[in-house]
């Protein structure tokens, strides 16, 4: 297994795709960030404390910001371990230790998670056997639990918790324009673990896995095809 990258490398490698992430993904964080508006009500005045967990291009956070001007607000990108290593302790201790939280009135947690988006990676990880596997997608599995999320909400001092479910796509045109978006982030998804060779393949895999298992894998609205993207907004209140 290759070394875990430090925090320079990190970003360095996350600056060197976020033209991808954006061009890709910003219309998906926007589409579930349109639906936080509905949930403005149940917060304090001031707008609480926010955390804003993998926040993608921020898209959720803009709606806070601009409802909730003096809201504190804690944006993370929690899928890749190096993420985590790059943030100031002050801010990871909201992961590893939510007491950290304890003086907050409210938090609203949103999450998102492109459930199907992984499980294909895994299915093509899984057919390919790559040397180097991708180690972020285990760290991302236990965000992926609504009741492990409760449970460090609670832990952090937050006596109730009410959940609401978002649920929005990832698109592509079509079937082909979909495999196109599908290679784009595996690719770079994969460019620090993968060799050339092996992402070489990608391409072969993407098209006979969307092909064979698009029934199992994907969703469709009309000519369009995608995955499922879904959020968890949560306001925990003491």
């Amino acid at each position: 297994m290759s070394a875990p990258p430090t925090s320079q490398e990190g970003f360095a490698a996350f600056a060197s795709v976020i033209d991808v992430y954006e061009h890709r993904i910003d219309h998906a964080c926007r589409a579930v960030a349109s639906h936080v508006p509905a949930f403005f009500k149940s917060f304090p005045s001031s707008g609480g404390t926010v955390l804003d967990n993998a926040c993608g291009t921020g898209a959720a956070s803009e709606k806070f910001l601009k409802k909730f001007p003096t809201a504190s607000i804690l944006r993370l990108m929690l899928c890749h371990q190096w993420y985590r290593d790059s943030w100031p302790s002050s801010q990871r201790s909201l992961m590893h230790r939510p007491s950290a939280l304890q003086t907050t009135p409210s938090m609203g947690a949103s999450p998102t998670l492109a459930s199907s988006f992984s499980q294909i990676l895994l299915e093509i990880q899984d057919q390919l056997k790559p040397a180097n596997p991708l180690t972020e997608l285990p760290l991302m599995e236990p965000w992926c639990d609504s009741a492990f999320v409760e449970e460090i909400l609670k832990e952090g001092g937050f006596k109730h918790v009410d959940f609401s479910v978002i649920e929005e796509g990832l698109w592509g045109k079509d079937k082909e324009d979909f495999k196109l978006v599908l290679l784009e982030n595996l690719g770079t998804l994969t460019s620090r673990n993968w060799t050339e060779e092996e992402r070489a393949q990608l391409p072969a895999y993407i098209s006979k896995i969307v092909d064979e298992q698009q029934d199992k894998f994907c969703i469709t609205d009309a000519a369009k095809v995608g995955v499922r993207m879904e959020a968890w907004v949560a306001v925990a209140t003491k």
